[in-house]
């Protein structure tokens, strides 16, 4: 009898299993939901002046003023920021709080992490950690936003002349550039009736 309940318990548990793994790789598939939607010509070209204007403010300082100073002003993120401040302004993740916290965040840790990691020599440790715990604090604090986890992997890659030198980065360009695209977000999102930006300051 004893031997007859471990076989059914044997055959519940597999079958228990064999559907989890369905489910699980059922979500592969995607929920069959369509992705088409309208979006109107004037609405692109309202997000390419404004990316258009951001980036060219922010690039006429980086390469025009600082550039001969060994200063940077640029970062690669500022384009993923553009594409949500400026494509998908109602997002969440496009809120002025997201974007400085996120980026803030992001560029914060990644100085701190790869000071830490200067010392061990593993960088590709501080690589993948530095995105991880950037985005769990984003997380953690209500302060998603996609292109800080970019920020962190820049801070990291960044080589600077003293270890500490790095934390300028904070303040420039990630909290100035950062700063100027809002601006620029607030100026030319709104002057769209189908836009309103921000969708909530805090």
């Amino acid at each position: 009898m004893n031997k007859i309940d471990d076989l059914c318990n044997d055959t519940r548990c597999c079958r228990k299993k064999s559907e989890l793994i369905k489910k699980y790789f059922q979500k592969w598939s995607g929920q069959h939901k369509s992705n088409e939607s309208s979006i109107q010509f004037v609405e692109c070209i309202i997000t390419f002046v404004g990316t258009f204007i951001a980036l060219g403010i922010i690039s006429v300082v980086h390469y025009r003023i600082l550039a001969e100073h060994d200063l940077t002003f640029l970062l690669g993120s500022f384009g993923a920021s553009c594409v949500l401040l400026f494509a998908t302004p109602s997002s969440p993740l496009a809120q002025p709080r997201n974007a400085v916290f996120g980026q803030l965040i992001g560029a914060t840790v990644g100085c701190i992490v790869r000071i830490i990691f200067d010392y061990i020599q593993e960088q590709f440790i501080a690589a993948t950690l530095s995105v991880a715990i950037s985005i769990l604090i984003m997380q953690l604090t209500n302060t998603l936003h996609a292109p800080g986890g970019a920020t962190a992997l820049t801070m990291i890659m960044t080589k600077t002349t003293y270890p500490w030198y790095g934390f300028q980065y904070i303040l420039m360009p990630t909290l100035s550039g950062t700063t100027i695209l809002i601006i620029v977000a607030l100026i030319i999102n709104n002057l769209s009736s189908k836009r309103h930006y921000p969708v909530t300051w805090w």
